[in-house]
């Protein structure tokens, strides 16, 4: 790569040969990125069993509501979401639970 001054202003000279190298490397870095943050965060993750306990935001994006919305649904008068208090600050229900509750629903 060279850099030449042409009347106060700077020119850049590209071999095709480094263009080519550098896009490689770009999309290589790109893929390599792509695949660790997919490990870090998976997206759709499936639980296994009907015992498997379901948190908050598997179902917020299952039902693709907010969380406010979420709360407003185990408030319901006739078909309340039964989600229980795991800790002071994060709601679960069992899988099946869950199911019975979206068939109930027309989900």
């Amino acid at each position: 790569m060279k850099i030449e001054d042409l009347q106060g202003e700077r020119m850049f000279i590209v071999r095709e040969a480094d263009l080519k190298a550098l896009i490689q490397g770009y999309n290589a870095m790109n893929d390599r990125l792509e695949r660790i943050e997919s490990k870090l965060n998976p997206k759709d993750e499936k639980p296994v069993n009907g015992a498997e306990l379901l948190y908050t935001k598997y179902i917020m994006a299952d039902l693709k509501r907010s969380r406010k919305t979420i709360d407003r649904l185990m408030k319901d008068e006739f078909n309340p979401l039964p989600m229980v208090l795991i800790t002071p600050r994060r709601l679960a229900i069992r899988r099946d639970k869950y199911e019975a509750w979206k068939r109930r629903q027309g989900l």
